[in-house]
């Protein structure tokens, strides 16, 4: 069976992309949810102060010791605007870090007027649509304000199948009572240790092409100085195949076909990305501890900017499956491929 031997990711060596996990606390319930994202039994702090004065240490030592100028924070959790001072934050981000893209992965539960008080301060909005607990009323008002504020907004609309005429209708429903043309993704669910999700193959082929809706010509032309510079884009990766092969793949690519079992690779986790979990733990989004060390630094220790000035080393993966999207085309190769590649140019892109 083909499978990958080194993945090398597109995304340029001046960006860091930092997904941080604020709260594990969520007013919906979502069958497929994974396990700890809604279990609320985590209180966040209430130092701003501490929490903004640490991320720039963060930020700082990436941007001197390794280049990374272009900063993309992307908020989730849990459900990160129910965090009564999510709003505060993000005014003492913005100002302190000037060249910082904030992205937030939300319900879009929050009332019009948290979202127009705050909207904003948000470049870039991936709002979950989920069937039996989202508003689509209100899902697509938030979208429209968010839109009109010149954001770009993604509607995922979760697939279930168990209701899939549900989502379907969902999916038409939004495209034609919106003001405005946002991008609404038909999404696949994915499956985690409390769930088990299947489509049919009538299912799969409505998923092969996810993207439902896209804005009209005049939003891409007026964004055109943030796609050209890396700000919107789905970043992909070149991955080299134990046949010779070499193709592009988007992370989805990797998990529908079973290339995400990196147990002992070398990766390069830490370099481009890193997740920061609820408890403050600086790691990967799989938990894989970063810089090859066996402790995790914390973000919400009053010590940070102390402790934090890691040497950035490539990590053994100690995982048994990447579940992570955005992890799965960090580049990485397999230590225990010593066959010689011929390399094989195929300009196919696996999505």
């Amino acid at each position: 069976m083909t499978y990958p031997v080194k993945i090398k990711t597109t995304k340029s060596n001046s960006d860091l992309e930092i997904t941080w996990d604020l709260t594990n606390y969520c007013n919906f319930s979502c069958r497929y949810c994974f396990p700890g994202s809604n279990a609320g039994d985590f209180k966040v702090t209430t130092d701003l102060n501490l929490l903004a004065k640490n991320f720039q240490h963060l930020v700082n030592h990436y941007k001197s010791n390794f280049g990374r100028n272009r900063i993309h924070l992307k908020f989730g959790g849990g459900e990160p605007t129910l965090w009564a001072d999510f709003g505060k934050l993000l005014v003492k981000l913005k100002e302190q870090e000037k060249n910082l893209y904030i992205g937030v992965v939300s319900n879009g539960s929050r009332t019009l007027r948290w979202w127009k008080e705050y909207g904003h301060l948000i470049d870039n909005a991936t709002l979950s649509f989920h069937i039996g607990d989202s508003n689509i009323d209100h899902h697509i008002a938030v979208s429209d304000i968010l839109f009109s504020l010149g954001k770009k907004v993604t509607v995922l609309v979760l697939m279930d199948p168990d209701r899939w005429d549900e989502c379907i209708h969902a999916v038409e429903y939004m495209k034609s009572n919106s003001k405005h043309r946002w991008f609404i993704e038909a999404k696949t669910i994915m499956t985690t240790p409390n769930s088990t999700i299947s489509y049919s193959e009538e299912q799969q082929l409505y998923l092969v092409n996810e993207i439902k809706q896209m804005p009209s010509i005049l939003w891409f032309l007026k964004n055109i100085k943030l796609i050209s510079k890396g700000l919107i884009k789905k970043y992909s990766s070149i991955a080299t195949l134990d046949n010779g092969n070499i193709l592009k793949a988007t992370a989805s690519g990797y998990v529908s076909r079973g290339w995400n079992i990196f147990t002992g690779w070398s990766c390069d986790v830490g370099f481009d990305t890193i997740y920061i979990k609820w408890t403050g733990e600086i790691q990967g989004a799989c938990s894989q501890p970063l810089f090859n060390l066996d402790t995790k630094f914390n973000i919400l220790e009053i010590d940070f900017s102390e402790k934090f000035n890691p040497k950035m080393v490539s990590s053994i993966c100690k995982i048994s499956k990447c579940d992570c999207l955005t992890e799965t085309h960090i580049s990485k190769f397999n230590l225990g491929s010593s066959r010689t590649i011929i390399p094989i140019i195929d300009n196919r892109v696996l999505g």
